[in-house]
């Protein structure tokens, strides 16, 4: 592959030789790649968690880590990425471990720069080909596997296969094998309805071979009990994955033992750990899709955080998004709602009170009334003012009363609540616009504007608007100076003479459009948005782009060039210099029309006096607020708050020094509070329960988290769930700090099992 065919390939060089990795760094440059260069092992792993290759180049014998143990880090992390190994002196066993590693290509030196180039091209020729042959057959089993969901959804089935793929992840089976059981899975069961082996026959695609094999012997059993008597071992294990998936009661002798364990695992799992992680990225990746309108890729995505098995606040989320996808595509809704309802009450209050108020935009309206009922108690229970303003809101669009309406709205638009506005926009800009034709609501629909220029564009477009409340929301985009000069074009010669004369004055004043908040999001996967528009992953450009904004976010004083430089490029401070400047560069750009990036005497900051919402700093007003009442001997209050800032780890997956010393602090701070909180909520078990399931994701082997759920699950009479957490517990204390669960949950454990009887 030359440079420009695709876009220009990624290479990391690992070489300690000092004139050497100069020469190769240089060679590779001059032929339009991106190069990366690292002098030890260590280093590489490094960059190679901050960045994605095409390619590495390692040698392999150097101080500490050498190349191949370096190699098979990297490759942990990215198992498709390609590698040629350069070395002056290998032994045997170095070819051996080079072939385990999964080396593309060896070269001995002494050796020709031609021959190197001619070895790179091999392997990026041979990358630029997995990636075609991987995107059409991801492209074909999306569409396969989507089709047989919606066949199943038509017959008002759930489905199985994504069970399945999760099983055969927790066994270690490869991407292509997980979705081979998928597959299969969906067709077995969709053979298993009335009309599914015609509909397979008439009209379903060709199934690949891999797929034939697995419903082959879908019906063997481990015991030699299925109709070829196969036993154990000799049935694929794909087979035995898809017979526990689909099985009524999966146990018993029939199943494979370690299938059944995977089961019981993923039933357990939380949110936390690398699981939790994987399942935050497929939900943010899954909400991309479905804002760019890519409703199919998205509604797979959502797909694989719904197993029923394992309740878990991203699988809530995905349930709720599939609910958007149908009613986007003009079917019911309900269905997914409920189901999203019935795992949300298995999680948290505070879950159960946000699934409750967003599923009244998705349930017929005497369902959405009952849902907005148990919302407005489990929001007040949680003290959480927001929550309840916005059921007021939602009860007066439904037509109920109209009378908390201008308080909630209030407490909606106070500037801490500025994530809350933005997933509410959707629903609540026809609402304010209606209420502006009857000329109230002037300082709400005056905020929507604002930060929501474009839903308001759209809705003052549709001519069933009533007349009035598109007049309204005209002339309040026109005095915002949110209107486009195409459409103050377009309003010169409106219907309506006010209107026409608003735009006219616009047009020769020139007004400048207003600032958009500009929400940031760093707990979790790390989102930045402008008003209503995301920064989307392309225009980062690199992840040092991203993690300069988030440092920059995070810190109220400004960063010095040297102590940003020492962070990022350690190693050249001239050439760490030129990164820097490209760097500010690229993040002035995301961030446009507004300049938020400030530069000052030799430091950066964000510009403060524009408006700014931050998670991170909201929390921390909270955490610092907490520690205060702890402090003086009171309870400290706002879990509900805590919690729903707190999705996940500060800034997850970077491993900067700032970012991990920030993430550490947090999690200490959070870890204490929490547990405050969690005390402090006596028997009110639901919020007991979410407090300490979210603390046990900060840390596992926290027994009195582990005791407090168990007795939470012991007063909502789930004593089987009580059982399940002890196991948990017990497998955490002995895999990390090798010791049993302490006599308090012990004595639980034997309350619940006197319970189950």
């Amino acid at each position: 592959m030359r440079p420009g065919q695709e876009e220009a390939a990624r290479i990391l060089v690992l070489e300690d030789d000092d004139q050497l990795r100069p020469t190769l760094v240089s060679l590779l440059r001059e032929e339009g790649y991106l190069v990366e260069e690292a002098r030890r092992g260590h280093e590489a792993v490094e960059k190679a968690h901050l960045n994605d290759f095409d390619l590495v180049v390692a040698d392999i014998r150097m101080e500490g880590m050498d190349g191949l143990t370096a190699l098979e880090e990297v490759r942990s992390h990215q198992p498709d990425v390609r590698s040629l190994v350069v070395t002056g002196y290998s032994s045997e066993a170095d070819s051996i471990r080079a072939i385990r590693a999964g080396v593309g290509d060896y070269l001995t030196k002494p050796f020709s720069l031609d021959v190197f180039l001619q070895a790179v091209r091999r392997q990026l020729a041979r990358r630029l080909e997995e990636r075609r042959k991987f995107r059409e057959e991801a492209r074909l089993g999306r569409t396969l596997r989507w089709s047989l969901r919606s066949l199943m959804a038509s017959h008002g089935r759930p489905e199985k296969g994504t069970l399945a793929a999760g099983l055969a992840r927790r066994l270690g089976l490869s991407q292509a094998a997980c979705q081979t059981v998928e597959l299969a899975t969906l067709v077995h069961q969709l053979k298993s309805l009335p009309s599914g082996p015609l509909l397979l026959e008439d009209d379903g695609p060709e199934l690949p071979l891999e797929v034939e094999r697995v419903l082959r012997f879908a019906e063997e059993r481990w015991d030699g009990t299925g109709p070829e008597g196969l036993r154990g071992e000799a049935i694929p294990v794909e087979a035995r994955i898809l017979a526990v998936a689909t099985a009524a009661r999966a146990q018993g002798a029939e199943f494979d033992p370690a299938v059944l364990q995977a089961l019981e695992d993923q039933s357990e799992a939380q949110s936390a750990g690398p699981e939790g992680r994987k399942r935050r990225t497929v939900l943010s990746l899954a909400r991309a899709l479905e804002e760019a309108g890519n409703y199919s890729d998205a509604h797979s995505a959502y797909g694989l955080l719904t197993s029923p098995e394992s309740p878990s606040r991203e699988g809530v989320e995905a349930l709720l998004g599939q609910a958007r996808l149908l009613r986007q595509t003009g079917r019911s809704s309900a269905e997914s709602a409920r189901l999203a309802l019935g795992m949300a009450e298995r999680v948290g209050a505070l879950q159960a009170a946000s699934t409750h108020l967003e599923a009244s935009l998705l349930l017929p309206p005497e369902e959405a009334l009952t849902s907005l009922d148990r919302a407005a108690r489990l929001f007040t229970e949680l003290a959480l003012p927001v929550g309840a303003a916005l059921v007021d809101l939602r009860r007066a669009h439904l037509g109920g009363d109209d009378g908390p309406v201008e308080g909630a709205l209030g407490e909606l638009l106070q500037p801490q609540n500025a994530s809350e506005l933005s997933r509410s926009a959707d629903w609540l800009a026809p609402f304010v616009l209606e209420r502006a034709a009857s000329g109230a609501g002037a300082r709400a629909l005056a905020r929507m504007v604002r930060e929501f220029p474009r839903r308001i564009g759209h809705l003052v477009r549709n001519p069933n608007l009533a007349p009035a409340a598109r007049k309204a929301g005209l002339l309040a985009l026109v005095e915002a100076g949110a209107a486009g000069k195409e459409l103050l074009q377009a309003l010169t010669a409106d219907s309506d003479a006010e209107v026409r004369q608003a735009a006219r004055q616009a047009l020769e004043g020139g007004s400048a459009p207003p600032s958009t908040t500009l929400r940031i999001f760093s707990m979790g996967s790390f989102e930045v948005f402008k008003g209503e528009e995301r920064v989307g992953e392309s225009q980062w450009k690199t992840a040092k782009v991203k993690y300069l904004m988030a440092w920059l976010a995070a810190e109220e004083r400004p960063l010095s060039e040297e102590l940003i430089l020492e962070e990022f490029w350690p190693d050249d401070p001239e050439k760490g210099k030129n990164n820097l400047y490209w760097t500010t560069s690229v993040l002035r750009r995301c961030l446009r029309p507004a300049d938020y990036v400030q530069r000052v005497q030799g430091t950066f900051s964000l510009n403060r006096e524009l408006p700014i919402w931050h998670d991170y700093t909201e929390l921390q007003g909270l955490l610092a607020r907490a520690r205060t009442a702890l402090r003086a001997g009171h309870v400290p209050e706002g879990s509900a708050r805590v919690l729903t800032l707190a999705r996940g780890p500060f800034l997850e997956g970077c491993y900067l020094d700032w970012a991990v010393r920030t993430r550490t602090h947090l999690e200490t701070e959070l870890v204490e509070v929490l547990g405050a909180m969690a005390r402090a909520a006596g028997d009110r078990h639901q919020e007991v329960l979410e407090i300490s399931r979210r603390l046990l994701e900060l840390d596992p082997c926290h027994q009195e988290s582990h005791l407090a759920v168990m007795r939470a699950y012991l007063g909502l009479e789930r004593p089987e769930e009580a059982v399940r957490q002890y196991k948990r517990a017990q497998q955490s204390l002995r895999s990390e700090l090798g010791i049993e669960p302490g006599i308090p949950l012990e004595e639980a454990r034997q309350r619940a099992l006197l319970s189950l009887g």
